[in-house]
């Protein structure tokens, strides 16, 4: 064994063609480029002269390099193309006026809460919130009130639309961040958090989602979160124009459907 070029387990390239493989076997030591060994190929395996393979050192060395001088290039990528995957899924639109940023922040919001996501998609950058805003788009909302609203509030502004986040604390003095989402002359609450919360607790069935937590005006929200500040300093102070009362949400569903049809 010890005459071979290659032992099991080492990845090598097939040079003719340059396809990717793994050691699994060796058959034969003749010696001199002569051995012979099983190599499996995409859960497909070949006995291949050692002659015609090559280890992938050189290629795995390549992408490392890669990687240490461009990190979240790959994942930035993905990132986008998501979100415009998400936004021409749904139907949002650009062209501003009181029905569409109300169909735009209320589709999207339930899409959000209700997309069931089974495959988990790892990645890591060197930037902490990064990766939680990635965390929340690739593997579904969490327990992250920021990362979720970062990204709602995010993919809200791609279409123009004007967003705030707003930080809080909750009816136990925690921490917490919603966003407010400015629809016709009025803002208000949406928090995607408690809404997916409530959601996973009470049916888990898309068809039977109803919006609890979105849409919410300060005499419902404000009962159970007190507003502290603004997350980002250059939005100014919490605006005046947030609405007393809560959305339609029957008017709202009856806008979703229109859009729909």
């Amino acid at each position: 064994m010890d005459s071979t070029k290659f032992k099991i387990g080492d990845k090598v390239i097939l040079v003719p063609n340059n396809e990717a493989g793994v050691i699994k076997e060796v058959i034969s030591i003749l010696g001199n480029g002569n051995n012979t060994y099983l190599v499996n190929f995409n859960n497909r395996s070949k006995a291949i002269l050692e002659s015609d393979l090559a280890k992938q050192e050189k290629k795995k060395k390549e992408k490392k390099e890669i990687n240490v001088t461009e990190p979240n290039k790959t994942t930035k990528d993905l990132f986008n193309e998501e979100i415009s995957n998400i936004i021409d899924y749904l139907g949002l639109t650009a062209v501003l006026n009181n029905k569409s940023t109300r169909y735009n922040a209320f589709k999207l919001a339930k899409y959000l809460v209700t997309r069931n996501i089974t495959e988990v998609r790892d990645f890591k950058s060197n930037n902490v919130s990064e990766d939680a805003i990635y965390d929340a788009l690739f593997n579904g909302l969490g327990d992250d009130s920021v990362a979720n609203s970062k990204l709602f509030g995010l993919i809200l502004s791609k279409l123009g639309m004007e967003t705030k986040l707003l930080a809080l604390y909750d009816e136990n003095d925690n921490y917490y961040v919603c966003n407010l989402v400015l629809m016709g002359s009025k803002y208000y609450y949406f928090d995607l958090t408690l809404e997916r919360v409530l959601y996973k607790e009470n049916c888990d069935d898309p068809e039977l989602f109803i919006f609890c937590a979105c849409g919410l005006g300060k005499n419902s929200y404000e009962t159970y979160f007190k507003p502290l500040t603004l997350l980002n300093e250059e939005d100014g102070a919490i605006p005046l124009n947030i609405s007393a009362e809560d959305a339609d949400i029957e008017g709202i569903n009856k806008i979703i459907e229109d859009f729909d049809e």
